[in-house]
């Protein structure tokens, strides 16, 4: 079935959209033969149900949908939809308005994709700026901030962001992407109220709670690395900070994609915050080290074993916690 699917679509006919071809029948001249027969295979079309399977036939809901769907395709068969405005004898302009039924029934997915289109934006600003080095020029820092606020809720960062709120996790992405940009390559441009809320967006994303072993990470994995790439620029910016020190202390804990985030953030510190820096090289490669605890692969020894190799880590990272905060720069040793 999905080969026949494929060798249908591939028909020359099938590669174009019929809401772009149709204004041609209905009204360039060449056409008018065929005009007739145009408006009426389009006003069937939502009564057609040929390109559904027999299973789907049977379905009443799928065959309310497909035809909602189709629905929105019959309109463009009616020329009292169209407004022409003519240039000159040649040149002619054609704007489709749909009926008002249809605009109503579709506001809500309008909307959404409305709302898409902010986050999009709002991304495409950041990542441009970052891969320039410098503010792109589709729209100033400061009004890519204020867009950012404005997409902010009080309850971001403080649940973990899964795949069922994928809604959610492009407008969270988005105000981080923009908090990281303006960070690392935008900071010149923007006010210092603007770099103090790009800061504190940072700091909460860093505290976002993830799910490490789960298909839900991946969606985190953006969010916090973009947070620990842009508190590295504001160390490099600002030198030792408590604050920035803590959370990227935390996100290096991380055992997957965010630790090599901050890992690879590091050269924009170390100059800045070496104690930092040499802290997290240092306690990743003493935890690299496990000590082996006889327990088996199952039952109590194992339990015990664990427990132990668990205790034997925190003491590790309780070590370097102090450490750092006496702002003592740890030896790093390979041996």
């Amino acid at each position: 079935m999905a080969d026949q699917a494929a060798q249908r679509d591939a028909r020359p006919q099938r590669r174009a959209d019929v809401r772009l071809l149709v204004w041609r029948y209905l009204f360039l001249p060449e056409f008018a033969d065929m005009r007739e027969d145009i408006r009426v295979a389009i006003k069937g079309f939502a009564d057609d149900f040929t390109q559904l399977t027999e299973a789907e036939r049977d379905n009443p809901a799928a065959v309310d949908a497909y035809k909602k769907e189709v629905e929105n395709y019959v309109p463009f068969g009616d020329p009292q939809n169209y407004t022409i405005v003519m240039q000159g004898e040649v040149l002619m302009q054609v704007q489709y308005d749909p009926p008002q039924e249809l605009k109503d029934r579709n506001a809500p997915a309008m909307q959404r994709l409305e709302t898409i289109g902010q986050y999009f934006a709002l991304r495409g600003w950041a990542e441009k700026t970052i891969e320039s080095g410098s503010p792109h020029a589709a729209m100033p820092v400061t009004d890519a901030v204020a867009r950012a606020k404005e997409l902010r809720r009080a309850e971001d960062f403080a649940r973990a962001v899964t795949m069922e709120l994928a809604l959610d996790h492009d407008r969270i992405r988005a105000i981080v992407s923009v908090a990281e940009a303006v960070e690392r390559f935008a900071h010149e441009a923007a006010t210092p109220g603007d770099l103090d809320w790009c800061k504190d967006i940072l700091l909460a994303a860093s505290e976002m709670p993830i799910v490490t072993h789960s298909a839900d990470y991946g969606v985190a994995h953006d969010v916090l690395s973009a947070a620990a790439r842009g508190l590295a620029a504001i160390v490099r910016r600002e030198g030792p900070n408590d604050q920035c020190r803590a959370a990227m202390l935390k996100l290096a804990r991380d055992d997957g994609k965010v630790a090599s985030a901050v890992a690879e953030s590091l050269s924009d510190a170390w100059t800045s915050d070496p104690v930092l820096c040499r802290t997290i090289v240092a306690r990743e490669l003493a935890l690299a080290v496990e000590p082996h605890y006889s327990g088996g692969w199952t039952g109590e020894e194992h339990d015990a074993a664990q427990k132990k190799l668990a205790a034997w880590a925190k003491e590790i990272e309780q070590e370097f916690d102090r450490a750092l905060r006496n702002n003592e720069a740890p030896i790093i040793t390979l041996s």
